[in-house]
């Protein structure tokens, strides 16, 4: 209960039989994304970690000064072109290698696998939303009690982009 990210993905090498890859989540974001393209893609590449990258979807604004402190623009966050980490991941068994005890996965091991280039981001533009305050479940509640909710992809629904949406078992590939 008080292990951090990286201490719950050494807590569970375990449970991976001997997979080469797998996939994680940080269990508060709710997304449409298509999971066969996004592993296609990493296997595509000598990766050892791989996780989504998206817009922000808070509404605050941001300021940017000139040096005399006067405001040189303001923009809304998600208008920014500023990315944010998504949440979901790809690991191959390598990630155990990069993680030292009680270090945080996005600071000391990402660190190393930026300096190896070993780690890659996915643009991903579909429907992707964190449940972090009671405005965001409030939202989310609201889209499934009128049967827009995007993210249910099991139901053969349309995902954000129009296209119709099924879960597939990987390991079966």
């Amino acid at each position: 209960m008080h292990t951090n990210i990286a201490g719950r993905l050494v807590a569970v090498r375990k449970h991976l039989a001997g997979e080469e890859m797998f996939l994680a989540n940080y269990a508060d974001g709710l997304c449409d994304l298509p999971l066969n393209e996004y592993i296609d893609g990493f296997l595509e590449q000598d990766k050892v970690a791989s996780f989504i990258c998206v817009k922000p979807t808070t509404y605050f604004h941001i300021v940017s000064l000139r040096a005399d402190g006067t405001v040189k623009k303001v923009q809304a966050l998600p208008e920014s072109g500023i990315r944010m980490n998504g949440g979901f991941f790809i690991f191959r068994r390598d990630i155990f290698s990069y993680i030292r005890d009680n270090e945080e996965l996005i600071d000391e091991p990402f660190e190393r696998l930026i300096r190896k280039r070993k780690l890659v981001a996915q643009h991903y533009d579909g429907f992707w939303m964190s449940m972090d305050t009671f405005k965001d479940k409030q939202l989310l509640d609201e889209l499934y009690a009128r049967r827009e909710a995007p993210w249910e992809v099991w139901n053969g629904e349309r995902g954000s982009d129009g296209q119709e949406r099924r879960i597939v078992d990987v390991r079966a590939s």
